[in-house]
């Protein structure tokens, strides 16, 4: 067979002739050969290619069922001229990529925001993008201080400066933790890296001296938000339009509880911090799903919710990384007062489980990890096939006989057509 370089034993297995293993290895060896994942394409190799390929699907056509042909198979016939196309630096006939052939335009839900300066904290490093015109507003204290708090407790950094604080007012008492907490945690941490600051210490950085002074009270608010490349609207945008993008669902704890929050994107808001570092957060609206009062239901894999009420209105902030997306539906069974939640897995996206760092692996079993993957620098010399329009032993030569089961299928429908014809004279 044809093709070196290629394991044979790998593509023959799934085929019962030789004539069709010997045409599918001089597929893979011109669809091979383009070497997509090298950094230098020749620009003579790929008209040779883009040549190729139409002659070689059309010895195909001849022995496989159409079936065969989806847009997998018919994709080669464009790759050559995509490489073409993409984004490149043409130098002495050579294709130098500077991208991906499949990516050379932008994503439509691109979640880059790219007018801010990205940290190393997480809450200044989220990967989203605001939509829309930008609006001006100025939060009251109280808004700002809640938005404020919000952000330092759910900032995984701050943690060991959380504990500390915790343990410092457990000494004078233990009545009220968490509300003396939220008063007074964000004057102490501004004081500690004040200090440290002064002293030109190395654990007062720009982003936790940045997040210690707070946020200006002058905020920026957007219709819609881009979030891990699922696009977020506003509950008021949604209402002129026919298509939804505004249900919330983020999980949270209620009276010791684990369960999920459930409502709609009021707006989004970006809080302008000091050094030019930004957190965008999402302003919702909860509705009222406390299992006591019986306005949440469970009915075999479907929840249904009451819409009529809200709670949790003084802590509306959650940080726009935290958001699922949800789609309330119309309960014919319940009321129009009630809600399905419909959960969905969007296009693209995949909720694949994070690794276990803290399982040893071994390097002798993995092949170490300090090796590099390995990445060709320039595609390597091709070998071409002489494929004349009259050569029929291009899918001929490698068959030592004739397949009997081709011949008899060819001559019950010459047997057929020639009833048929028949019939239709007389």
């Amino acid at each position: 067979m044809d093709g070196e370089g290629v394991d044979n034993t790998m593509v023959s297995w799934s085929f019962d002739h030789p004539q069709e293993c010997s045409l599918v290895m001089k597929y893979c060896n011109n669809c091979v050969v383009l070497n997509i994942e090298s950094l230098t394409l020749y620009v003579n190799d790929l008209e040779k290619l883009e040549e190729g390929i139409v002659l070689i699907l059309c010895k195909l056509e001849r022995i496989f069922p159409p079936a065969f042909f989806d847009v997998m198979v018919h994709l080669m016939v464009h790759l050559p001229r995509e490489a073409k196309l993409v984004d490149r630096l043409a130098i002495d006939g050579c294709i130098h990529l500077r991208g991906s052939i499949a990516r050379h335009t932008s994503e439509r839900n691109e979640d880059r925001f790219e007018h801010r300066v990205q940290g190393c904290l997480s809450i200044f490093s989220q990967q989203a993008r605001p939509l829309g015109s930008r609006q001006h507003l100025q939060f009251s204290k109280e808004e700002l201080t809640k938005a404020h708090w919000y952000i330092m407790n759910n900032c995984p950094e701050l943690r060991p400066y959380l504990d500390e604080h915790t343990k410092e007012l457990e000494r004078t008492s233990s009545h009220n933790l968490e509300k003396r907490q939220e008063q007074e945690f964000p004057k102490w941490l501004a004081d500690r890296m004040k200090a440290l600051r002064v002293k030109q210490s190395p654990e007062a950085t720009d982003e936790l001296y940045s997040l210690a002074c707070g946020p200006d009270n002058r905020v920026h608010t957007y219709m819609g938000c881009i979030v891990n490349g699922v696009r977020f609207h506003t509950k008021d945008r949604d209402d002129r339009r026919i298509t939804q993008n505004s249900g919330i669902c983020v999980s949270g704890e209620h009276d010791g509880e684990e369960i999920d929050f459930y409502g709609v994107l009021s707006n989004v808001v970006v809080l302008n911090y000091v050094l030019g570092y930004k957190v965008i957060l999402f302003k919702c609206t909860w509705f009222d799903t406390n299992q006591k009062k019986k306005r949440i239901k469970h009915d075999y894999n479907f929840t249904t919710i009451q819409v009529t009420s809200t709670w949790y209105d003084n802590d509306p902030f959650i940080l726009a990384t935290q958001a699922q997306q949800v789609f309330y539906l119309d309960d014919y069974k319940n009321g129009h007062n009630w809600k399905v939640v419909q959960k969905v897995n969007h296009r693209h996206m995949w909720d694949v489980p994070e690794r276990d760092t803290n399982i040893e692996i071994d390097e002798e079993v993995c092949g170490g990890s300090d090796e590099e993957a390995y990445q060709d620098n320039e595609s390597h010399e091709l070998n071409w096939f002489n494929m004349n329009d009259n050569d029929d032993n291009f899918i001929c030569d490698d068959i030592e006989e004739e397949d009997e089961t081709l011949d008899d299928y060819a001559n019950e429908n010459e047997m057929w057509l020639s009833s048929d014809s028949e019939s239709e004279s007389d």
